[in-house]
């Protein structure tokens, strides 16, 4: 049983351009999963600074890096090219969806998570944000902070390569993090 539940999505109820990502907490876990029939990636962010991220079965485990500023640390991000077309896996917690505009032309929407510990200053952090960044949502944690998720847009990959099959690819980025990229279906 989750103490917050959120889902968010690309596109609109009419026209889904991405999987249903649910986000929800536990006491002081984080998680955030997406599922297709039987594929799925869940990630669990535990208050000991350990995450775990299943792929299908297939366990990968990473620890909470060192904070990006002073009380805030900057955790996995799922990046939405919006190729994907298939109705949204509205999975047996369907609810609402708060629903991200799809990006542009040659551009990808990115939701990053952040992890606040207590009493971090939001407004520090947040003046740190570029100013297209908005707010998805937050949870608060029982007793490890919060976290919030932010979204923006920024250019895609221009390699021209097919990404490879599946859902969802985890990945690494610049700073070592992992990010989930969803496959086009």
């Amino acid at each position: 049983m989750s103490d917050t539940a959120a889902c968010f999505a690309l596109g609109s109820a009419e026209v889904p351009r991405s999987l249903r990502w649910r986000a929800w907490t536990m006491d002081d876990e984080f998680h955030l999963a997406a599922r297709r029939g039987a594929d799925h990636v869940e990630l669990t962010a535990y208050p000991t600074g350990r995450w775990r991220i299943d792929t299908g079965g297939e366990i990968g485990r990473w620890h909470r890096p060192t904070q990006s500023l002073p009380g805030w640390t900057r955790g996995p991000a799922v990046v939405l090219p919006g190729w994907n077309t298939a109705t949204v896996d509205q999975g047996k917690s369907a609810g609402e969806v708060t629903w991200i505009p799809a990006a542009g032309e040659g551009r990808v929407t990115r939701v990053q998570v952040w992890f606040a510990i207590p009493g971090a200053e939001e407004r520090r952090w947040r003046y740190t944000q570029p100013k297209t960044v908005q707010s998805l949502m937050s949870f608060s944690l029982r007793r490890a902070g919060s976290v919030r998720l932010m979204w923006d847009e920024e250019p895609g990959p221009d390699d021209g390569l097919a990404p490879p099959e599946g859902v969802i690819s985890v990945s690494t980025d610049e700073a070592g993090l992992p990010s989930f990229w969803e496959i086009p279906v």
